[in-house]
C-alpha cells in the first residue's frame, strides 16, 4: 500500500500549538496546586500572572491561521463564552461597590415585595446579596447593550447586512480591544491588591519600624520569626534568623525528616522546638502564626520587649511583637 503524504505542519501552527498545549499544562497544575494541593486557594490569582501573557503570544502567532468565516455554531460559541465572561468579571468585582451606596440602596428596596421575596428564599447576607444581584444584573444589560452596540456597528462596517461569517472575528476583536483599554481600570486591572498600601511611604515605614526593633536587639541575637514581613530584617544589622522561616508557612511542615527537610530550606514543627529553645528574641506577627500559639508565648518563658510601629501603616496586622527569652544571656 503505498505511503500516504501527509502536509507538514507549519513553524506557526507548530508554535501554536506548543503554547496551547503549555498554557493549558500550567494553568492545570497550578490549578491542582491552589485548590488541591497545601496552598492558599487565592493564591491562584498570582500564580496565573506568571504565565498569563502566554495566551497573548499565542493569539499573535496564531491570528493569520485562525478562520476568518465563521458558522453559526462557532458564532454562538463565541457569544455565549463572552458573556459568561462579562458575567463573571461582573461577580468576582462586586466587593468593590462603595458599602455606602450600597446600604442605601437596600434601605430604599426593604419595602419591596421583590427584594423581601430573595431575603426570604435565598439565604444570603443582605449586603452581600444586594452586591451579587446588582453586579449581576448591571453585567446582563451590559451583555444586551453590547449586543445592540455590536449589531449596528457590523451592519455599519457589513454594508448593512446582518448576516456574515466575519462577525465572530469582529466580536472577538471588539472584546479583545475593550479588554486592553479597560486593563488599567478597577473592572479588570485591580486585582489582588494584597500589597497595595495606597499612597504611603512603605519604604519609610519599614525604616521607621526597623529603627525601633534595632534599638532593643542586639546585633548577633539569634531570632525566631512567624510572619509574612521579612523585608524588616534589612534594617536589622548581623541578627540570626533561621532562613526556612523566610517562606512562612508556605515551606513548614508537621513531622517529616527534619534533617531532610532543613537541606531542602524547609521546617517542621521539631525544627520549630529547637529554634524556640536556642534563640534569643521572637518576633512574629500575631495574625500570621505558623507553630507558636499564644499559650507558647504567655507560659513564662518569654517577656515582652516591645511592639513595633506598623510597618505598613495602612495595615494593623504588619505590627511586629518583640519576644524575648527569660533565659537567655544578657
Amino acid at each position: 500500500m503505498p505511503y500516504k503524504f501527509v502536509k507538514q505542519i507549519s513553524e506557526r501552527a507548530r508554535a501554536t500549538i506548543f503554547l496551547s498545549v503549555l498554557l493549558l499544562v500550567l494553568f492545570i497544575a497550578h490549578m491542582q496546586v491552589a485548590f488541591f494541593g497545601e496552598f492558599c486557594i487565592s493564591c491562584i490569582l498570582l500564580y496565573v500572572g506568571y504565565f498569563d501573557f502566554i495566551g497573548l503570544m499565542m493569539l499573535v502567532i496564531a491570528w493569520p491561521l485562525l478562520v476568518k468565516e465563521m458558522s453559526a455554531v462557532r458564532l454562538t460559541l463565541i457569544l455565549v463564552v463572552v458573556s459568561l465572561l462579562i458575567l463573571g468579571i461582573g461577580f468576582s468585582s462586586y466587593e468593590d461597590l462603595s458599602t455606602d451606596f450600597t446600604k442605601q440602596m437596600i434601605e430604599r428596596l426593604d419595602g419591596t415585595y421583590v427584594w423581601g421575596a430573595m431575603i426570604h428564599y435565598i439565604s444570603l447576607p443582605q449586603l452581600v446579596l444586594f452586591r451579587v444581584a446588582f453586579v449581576l444584573l448591571v453585567s446582563a444589560l451590559i451583555i444586551v447593550l453590547g449586543a445592540i452596540g455590536l449589531v449596528l456597528a457590523y451592519r455599519r462596517f457589513n454594508g448593512g447586512q446582518l448576516a456574515g461569517g466575519k462577525a465572530g472575528g469582529f466580536v472577538l476583536n471588539v472584546f479583545l480591544i475593550l479588554g486592553l483599554i479597560l486593563s488599567p481600570t478597577t473592572i479588570l486591572g485591580k486585582g489582588n491588591d494584597f500589597f497595595d498600601c495606597g499612597k504611603t511611604d512603605v519604604f519609610k515605614s519599614y525604616r521607621e519600624a526597623g529603627a525601633e526593633l534595632s534599638k532593643v536587639i542586639e546585633p548577633g541575637s539569634k531570632v525566631y520569626w512567624e510572619g509574612r514581613l521579612t523585608a524588616i530584617f534589612l534594617y536589622l544589622p548581623e541578627v540570626q534568623i533561621y532562613p526556612p522561616q523566610l517562606n512562612h508557612v508556605h515551606s513548614y511542615h508537621v513531622g517529616g525528616d527534619s534533617q531532610a527537610l532543613l537541606r531542602f530550606g524547609q521546617w517542621n514543627d521539631e525544627l520549630a522546638q529547637q529554634w524556640l529553645a536556642e534563640a534569643d528574641y521572637i518576633l512574629f506577627q500575631s495574625t500570621e502564626l505558623v507553630y507558636l500559639t499564644d499559650e507558647m508565648i504567655e507560659s513564662g518563658k518569654y517577656v515582652k520587649v516591645m511592639s513595633s510601629p506598623k510597618a505598613e501603616k495602612c495595615r494593623w496586622q504588619s505590627v511586629i511583637n518583640v519576644y524575648k527569652r527569660v533565659d537567655a544571656p544578657q
